[in-house]
């Protein structure tokens, strides 16, 4: 599966890790399966770990059209919510900057592109302990 994720309730985050070829579907499917959990994944803050990403396929018409269905969902719920993408390449850094001027023009959610863990632990408010949960071998994505 291209697209997988772990929740850590105790931090309010959903880690979200893309691996091989990714494009817009399945992008979709992990909208769906987040949304359809007994509590709302879409809402918790999130960091998008597209360093095991290969290659990603994705329309700029795409691009805006995932982050205007997320916006869309996180302004029914009145959720305020934090995606901090992780890119070390710089293809999927300047697509994943596309992606963010979308969902920042929308308002409903506030994305940032990172090229290490680090900052984007400290951006989204997460303590210092977290990047070795979230950037090792510890992780065991579902």
């Amino acid at each position: 599966m291209p697209v997988n994720y772990v929740v850590f309730d105790d931090l309010n985050l959903v880690v979200t890790r893309y691996v091989g070829y990714v494009n817009h579907v399945d992008v979709l499917n992990l909208f769906k399966s987040l949304q359809s959990q007994e509590t709302d994944r879409l809402r918790l803050n999130a960091i998008a770990d597209l360093t095991g990403a290969d290659q990603l396929d994705f329309s700029p018409e795409a691009l805006e059209y995932l982050s205007d269905r997320y916006a869309r969902h996180l302004m029914r719920t009145a959720a305020s919510q934090r995606t901090a993408i992780i890119a070390t390449t710089d293809i999927n850094f300047g697509i994943a900057s596309t992606y963010a001027g979308f969902a920042n023009r929308i308002g409903a959610e506030k994305t940032s592109v990172f090229r290490e863990f680090a900052p984007a632990v400290t951006w989204l408010n997460l303590p210092s302990t977290a990047i070795s949960l979230l950037h090792g071998k510890e992780l065991t994505v579902q």
